[in-house]
């Protein structure tokens, strides 16, 4: 679990000057795909396994300190949590986060960087939102 949950919201993955952006949110897709393997085969012999980990990702949402990579990897875990966490833990936080945090991020001219990172974010609440 260490692991999956490091590239999921660690706040950097590799080294930047020999990996893409692509790269970094690949991994922590398939991050999250690990964690929804492990939890649906694991989660019902370790109770507390679930919670623990929800906890760590809600924590790391939350965090405006934290950049939107870290952001992206707690919402895309939260997700393969499952619809009532989503419900109850992303949700109700979102409009909050979208004014403080991810609104100014996407007005921003100046760095683009940041600016396409907080559109990974805001395509990773999208697609939980529709579907």
């Amino acid at each position: 679990m260490p692991s999956i949950l490091t590239c999921l919201i660690a706040k950097r993955l590799g080294d930047p000057q020999k990996s893409t952006a692509r790269e970094t949110y690949a991994l922590r897709d398939l991050a999250a795909s690990l964690l929804s393997h492990v939890l649906k085969r694991y989660s019902s012999s370790y109770s507390t396994l679930k919670p623990r980990i929800t906890r760590a990702l809600l924590k790391a949402y939350l965090d405006n300190k934290k950049p939107f990579t870290t952001h992206y990897g707690a919402i895309v875990g939260l997700r393969v949590m499952g619809r009532e966490v989503v419900r109850s833990l992303l949700v109700p936080n979102l409009r909050l986060y979208a004014e403080v945090v991810l609104a100014p991020a996407l007005g921003e001219e100046g760095n683009i960087s940041v600016r396409e990172d907080a559109e990974n974010v805001f395509d990773a609440i999208m697609v939980q939102h529709r579907s």
